[in-house]
């Protein structure tokens, strides 16, 4: 479901009309400059109601965004990458104000998280940006946030464990995307 939800960002952006790709890893700023507290906090809203997130993004952005696109000659993939990037910094951010609201420590998890997430390798890392934690990863990322003492059983219990894994998507989008865009 979420892969259809990036998906419909690039759709969204028109793609097909796109001039040849240029060095798309030198302005991936553009993009990311088009957040605002107001853009997160909808994007957000809309993620946590199951709503279309690309819709939201591409409603309150899209100027901006398809500016990006022409100036910097993004092909249809960097553009796809791109607003993968963006829309896992948002969901990351919103995800780190409910994490602090339960209590979790959200840096000290964040750190964890990416360390976890740099290990898996590629593969892993690109599911669990699609959202597709299979049990393995799960039971390993679980051990691993208890051995190092940066969360506690009780603290696994209840909806942390569901925050806790939509962080590691979210970051897993700007990782694995970041990359993707960097090589197009």
């Amino acid at each position: 479901m979420r892969g259809t939800l990036w998906a419909s960002a690039a759709l969204a952006l028109g793609v097909a009309l796109l001039p040849a790709q240029a060095q798309a890893a030198d302005h991936l700023e553009c993009i990311l400059a088009t957040r605002s507290d107001a853009v997160d906090a909808a994007v957000f809203e809309a993620y946590r109601k199951g709503s279309n997130i690309g819709e939201a993004l591409m409603g309150l952005r899209m100027s901006e965004i398809q500016a990006c696109v022409q100036a910097n000659k993004w092909s249809g993939q960097a553009t796809e990458s791109a607003t993968r990037v963006l829309l896992g910094e948002i969901l990351a951010a919103g995800l780190r104000k409910e994490m602090t609201a339960k209590s979790l420590p959200a840096a000290t998890l964040a750190v964890a998280l990416k360390s976890f997430m740099d290990s898996v390798g590629r593969g892993k890392a690109r599911r669990a940006a699609n959202g597709d934690m299979d049990q393995e990863t799960i039971t390993e990322l679980v051990a691993s946030l208890l051995s190092e003492n940066v969360l506690t059983n009780a603290q696994m219990s209840n909806d942390n464990g569901v925050v806790i894994g939509e962080y590691m998507s979210a970051y897993a989008n700007t990782s694995v995307y970041r990359q993707d865009f960097e090589a197009q």
